[in-house]
């Protein structure tokens, strides 16, 4: 049985310990991990200025610095309790440094989706690009787009009509747990629907926002 006040890890970010991250804290707003990420000029962590005169590709690069410094927390933090009970301040890190990814990965497909948004006259950025990837023949792009999209619906809101089509999409680029896998204490935490803490996630997001933005301008 899980115990709120302390993290029990016996592996990847799942079971157990995943239910552990937020059965204390489910109701409320996720406290950042104190470790100061590089700046994003002009915003923060979870919080990417609109208004800055970086270019996507700039943010990007920016955002996979923070990224890098919150997956090596993350693993630190696994690595030296693997196995073993740790401390409900380790508990609480590992909770902030998730949050953060989370937050880095909504803030940057949402600056994205509005730096872009010229490119189409009306209607919903990504579902419009996903319709204009396919009518390219850009298949894997498409689906790459539509698949983040989703996923990033899902980090925002949690459980709704994207999480619903990931779970009947034929195949998926992350880590989606299932309505079975989910315990009525998850409910409020988008984490436990997909897990941001899988290796490469945000670099497959990252690639999808670049190879997006380069199709777009060179039309």
């Amino acid at each position: 049985m899980c115990l709120p006040s302390v993290v029990r890890v016996a592996g990847p970010l799942n079971g157990c310990f995943l239910n552990m991250l937020y059965s204390d804290n489910r109701n409320q707003p996720f406290h950042h991990y104190h470790f100061q990420p590089y700046s994003l000029r002009g915003g923060n962590i979870g919080g990417i200025n609109l208004g800055s005169s970086q270019t996507i590709l700039e943010l990007v690069a920016a955002a996979q610095l923070n990224v890098k410094i919150y997956e090596d927390r993350i693993s630190d933090i696994l690595k030296h309790i693997d196995g073993l009970t740790g401390s409900s301040a380790q508990g609480k890190e590992l909770r902030g440094a998730v949050a953060s990814l989370e937050l880095v990965m909504v803030d940057m497909f949402s600056v994205f989706e509005a730096r872009m948004q010229h490119h189409f006259k009306r209607g919903p950025f990504s579902r419009k690009l996903t319709s204009l990837l396919l009518e390219a023949g850009e298949t894997d792009l498409a689906d790459r787009v539509h698949q983040h999209y989703l996923m990033i619906n899902v980090l925002k809101h949690g459980k709704g009509a994207s999480y619903r089509e990931l779970l009947n999409a034929p195949s998926y680029l992350f880590v989606i747990k299932t309505p079975e896998e989910i315990t009525s204490n998850e409910e409020h935490a988008p984490s436990n629907f997909i897990d941001v803490s899988t290796p490469g996630l945000f670099n497959g997001l990252a690639s999808t926002i670049i190879d997006a933005y380069h199709f777009l301008e060179s039309r």
